[in-house]
C-alpha cells in the first residue's frame, strides 16, 4: 500500500515522539490497532487509513528516514509561510498604527491651533477692553481738568472784578482793630442821632434812595433788594441756593440792615455812593462776634 502522505504528521496524530526510536513508535502504533478498529464513522475510517500508512512507513528504516526528511521539509516550508504571513501581518499592523498615530497627531495639531486662536482672541478682547477703560479714564480726567479750568477762570474773573478782598468776609482779614474802632464810633453816632429831636431830624433829612434791584459782592453772592418807601427786604443767593435773608430801612443814602444766614444774625450799616452804584460799610455778626467789611455793586 503506497500513499503520498508525506505532509501528514503521524507523530502529532497518534501521539508519537520524535525522541523515541522507530521501533518504539511502531510498537505504539500496533498497540492502537484493535482500538482504532472499533471506531466508527468517517473519523474512525480516516484514522484507520492514516494508521495503516503509519505502520507501513515505520516498518522500513529507509522509508522511515525518507518520510522524516519530507516531513521536516514540509514543516520548514509551512513555518516559512507562517513566518512570512506573520511578518506581513506585523507590517500591516505597524502601518495601521502609524496611520492612527498620524491621525492623532493631526487632531492634536488642530486642537493646538484652535486653542491658540482662542487664546489670541481672548488677548484681543482684553486689549480692547483695556483700551476702552483707558479711553474712559482719559475722558474723565479731561472732563475733571476742564471743570477745574472753568472754576479757575470763574474765580479769576471774580477776582478781576473785585478791587479788593470784599463781600461777607471776616473783618479780621482786612481791617483788624481799626475797623472795630470805626464800627463802634459809627454805632455811637447812630445812637446819638436817634435820640435827637424830630426838628433836627427834619433838617438833616435827605431824599430816600431807591435800592430796588440786583446787587453783587466780590465773592459772587447775589443780593436781590425789594424796597417799599424806606423799608427794604433782601434775599442773598449763590448759584441756585439761597444763603441769607434780611430786612432794613433806608434814610437818605444810609442803610441799616439786619439779616439771617447760615453764619448767624448780622447787622450791617451801609452807605450808598453818590452815583447810586455801590454800597459800602460794615457788618457785625452777633452770633459769632465777628465783624465784616461789606461792599456791593449794582448790576
Amino acid at each position: 500500500m503506497t500513499n503520498n502522505n508525506d505532509n501528514v504528521d503521524y507523530f502529532e496524530i497518534f501521539g508519537l515522539s520524535r525522541q523515541d526510536s522507530r521501533e518504539a513508535n511502531l510498537g505504539k502504533l500496533k498497540e492502537m490497532t484493535e482500538k482504532l478498529r472499533n471506531l466508527g464513522g468517517l473519523k474512525g475510517q480516516a484514522l484507520q487509513l492514516f494508521h495503516n500508512d503509519a505502520i507501513e512507513t515505520f516498518s522500513e528504516e529507509k522509508r522511515y528516514k525518507k518520510y522524516l526528511e519530507k516531513l521536516d521539509t514540509w514543516k520548514s516550508s509551512t513555518d516559512s509561510k507562517w513566518q512570512a504571513e506573520l511578518e506581513r501581518e506585523r507590517q500591516r499592523a505597524e502601518a495601521e498604527a502609524k496611520k492612527r498615530q498620524e491621525a492623532q497627531r493631526q487632531v492634536n495639531e488642530a486642537q493646538k491651533r484652535e486653542q491658540e486662536n482662542v487664546r489670541r482672541e481672548a488677548e484681543k478682547r482684553q486689549q480692547a477692553e483695556a483700551a476702552v477703560e483707558e479711553a474712559k479714564r482719559r475722558a474723565e480726567e479731561a472732563k475733571r481738568r476742564a471743570i477745574e479750568a472753568e472754576q479757575q477762570a470763574i474765580e479769576a474773573q471774580q477776582q478781576a472784578a473785585s478791587p479788593a478782598k470784599t463781600g461777607w468776609q471776616l473783618f479780621g482779614e482786612i481791617a483788624g482793630g481799626v475797623a472795630k474802632h470805626m464800627i463802634d464810633r459809627t454805632l455811637e453816632q447812630r445812637s446819638a442821632q436817634s435820640s435827637s429831636t424830630s426838628n433836627y431830624d427834619n433838617q438833616l433829612a435827605q431824599p430816600t434812595a431807591n435800592l430796588s434791584g440786583v446787587w453783587q459782592d466780590g465773592q459772587g453772592i447775589i443780593s436781590t433788594i425789594q424796597q417799599r418807601g424806606n423799608q427794604i427786604a433782601v434775599r442773598g443767593s449763590f448759584g441756585f441756593q439761597i444763603v441769607g435773608e434780611g430786612i432794613g430801612t433806608v434814610n437818605g443814602r444810609t442803610v441799616q440792615l439786619r439779616s439771617q444766614s447760615f453764619q448767624g444774625v448780622t447787622e450791617s450799616h451801609l452807605e450808598l455812593s453818590a452815583d447810586g452804584r455801590q454800597l459800602n460799610g460794615w457788618g457785625v455778626n452777633y452770633t459769632t462776634g465777628q465783624r465784616y467789611y461789606v461792599q456791593l455793586w449794582r448790576r
